[in-house]
C-alpha cells in the first residue's frame, strides 16, 4: 500500500480551530436563515392575503370563536402559559361546562437562548398562575417530558384547539409532530410570533417544515396585522 505524504500544511484541523471557524461562521449562517424563512414568510402572506386581519390578539381570538364554531365544546391546548392571561381569557370566553383547558408550561422560562435573550427569559420566579375555572387544568414541566404522557393519557377526541406561544423553533415543531397523529379536519392551530422579526426562523420555520414533512395541509381562517398572530384550520 501507498502512503501518502503529510507534512504540516496537510494535518487534519484541531478541534478548537473548528470550533473557532464555526464561531465564525455561526452568525452568518443566522442571517442566511433568516433571509430565507422572510423571503418564504413574504409569499406565504402574499398567496394568504384574502384571510380577515384583526386589531390584536384577542379580537382574532374572538373572531375564530364566533365564527368557527369554538364556543362550544372543545379541547384547547396552550404551550408556554407564562402569567396564564391567554388561557385564562379562553376560559372565560367558552362557557361549555365539559370543554376542557390545558396549559403547559415548565414556569421556569426559556429552556434556550431565543433572539439574543438568555435562557429563563419570561421565568414566573417560581410563581404558579392560578384559575378559578375547574375545567382548567396545567401540566407542568418541559413539553418534551409532559406531552408524550398527556397524549397517552387523553384521548383528544372532541374539536381541539392548539395555542402555540412556545416562541422556539425546537418546542414548536416538537408540539406540531407530537401532536401530528390527534390532529383532525376543523382542528384549529394559533400562533403567537408567526410572523413577527423573529418568528419567521422560529414558529413560521417550525408551520413550514412541519407542513412540508408531514404532507399537513391546512386555511389560514385570520391573522392580526402582518400575521404576528395567526390562525389556521386543519384540512383533509
Amino acid at each position: 500500500m501507498t502512503s501518502i505524504p503529510t507534512n504540516s500544511n496537510t494535518q487534519p484541523w484541531s478541534p478548537s480551530l473548528k470550533a473557532r471557524l464555526y464561531g465564525l461562521a455561526k452568525p452568518i449562517d443566522e442571517l442566511l436563515l433568516r433571509a430565507t424563512y422572510t423571503a418564504r414568510f413574504y409569499h406565504w402572506s402574499r398567496a394568504n392575503a384574502a384571510a380577515p386581519t384583526l386589531p390584536t390578539r384577542f379580537d382574532l381570538y374572538q373572531h375564530v370563536i364566533d365564527r368557527h364554531g369554538l364556543g362550544g365544546t372543545i379541547d384547547y391546548l396552550e404551550f408556554g402559559v407564562f402569567h396564564g392571561e391567554s388561557l385564562r381569557w379562553w376560559a372565560a370566553h367558552n362557557h361549555a361546562p365539559d370543554a376542557r383547558f390545558y396549559g403547559f408550561d415548565g414556569f421556569t422560562g426559556l429552556p434556550d437562548g431565543w433572539v439574543g435573550l438568555p435562557p429563563g427569559t419570561f421565568s414566573t420566579g417560581g410563581q404558579i398562575p392560578t384559575f378559578d375555572d375547574p375545567r382548567v387544568a396545567l401540566e407542568i414541566g418541559l413539553f418534551q417530558d409532559t406531552l408524550g404522557d398527556f397524549v397517552a393519557r387523553q384521548p383528544l377526541d372532541r374539536r381541539t384547539v392548539i395555542h402555540l406561544d412556545a416562541d422556539l423553533y425546537s418546542s414548536t415543531l416538537y408540539v406540531l409532530t407530537t401532536l401530528a397523529p390527534k390532529l383532525r379536519p376543523g382542528d384549529v392551530i394559533l400562533f403567537d410570533e408567526l410572523g413577527s422579526a423573529y418568528g419567521v426562523t422560529h414558529e413560521f420555520r417550525a408551520l413550514e417544515d412541519f407542513a412540508g414533512s408531514y404532507r399537513f395541509h391546512y386555511r389560514l381562517l385570520a391573522g392580526t396585522r402582518r400575521y404576528l398572530q395567526a390562525a389556521i384550520e386543519v384540512m383533509a
